[in-house]
């Protein structure tokens, strides 16, 4: 319809009709979300984002949508806290969703929400890790034996003990615990 209507608002009307007659025609709503690009207008481009992601029928399209309209909703309409909604939402649905965790953490700090920021990285599933000799992974993070072994020497100090009071009186001793 868009190719063939040269104004932008009347090929919106006529796609706006098809969709009262269909309301997951998804060429319809591709065709709403490219005027609203063209155009400029980001609360309708929000908007039908938003209507895409709801008729998307691949878990992982749906993922990408939704990063997309977080995006708009933080950027284009200046609306920060619709957009950490969105990613709240998608991670909801799809705990996996990295780069979904990874942006949310960013608004939030932003934002100085900090006790939201603080349970996102709390995390509750222990499946989430994977300690393997070569390295230890959380969700899609990966820290090689090589770089723990690295920071190790070079960071930490540690005294071992089969006791809980032993290493306190050894501490005390070098006067480093009073």
């Amino acid at each position: 319809v868009r190719e063939r209507v040269k104004d932008p608002e009347g090929a919106a009307e006529l796609l706006k009709k098809v969709l009262d007659q269909d309301a997951d025609n998804r060429r319809a709503i591709d065709g709403l979300e490219a005027i609203a690009r063209e155009t400029g207008d980001a609360e309708a481009l929000s908007r039908w984002l938003e209507r895409k992601a709801e008729v998307s029928k691949s878990p992982a399209q749906r993922r990408s949508v939704l990063m997309e309209l977080a995006e708009v909703q933080a950027e284009r309409c200046a609306n920060p806290r619709a957009a950490t909604a969105t990613l709240f939402g998608l991670i909801e649905s799809d705990p996996a969703a990295v780069e979904a965790h990874d942006r949310l953490e960013e608004l939030l700090a932003q934002q100085e929400r900090f006790e939201e920021l603080a349970e996102l990285l709390e995390e509750r599933d222990p499946d989430a890790f994977d300690i393997r000799d070569d390295a230890i992974a959380w969700r899609e993070n990966e820290l090689p034996s090589e770089v723990i072994e690295d920071a190790r020497l070079g960071l930490a100090v540690s005294f071992g003990s089969c006791s809980f009071d032993e290493p306190r009186s050894d501490l005390r001793d070098l006067h480093w615990l009073e």
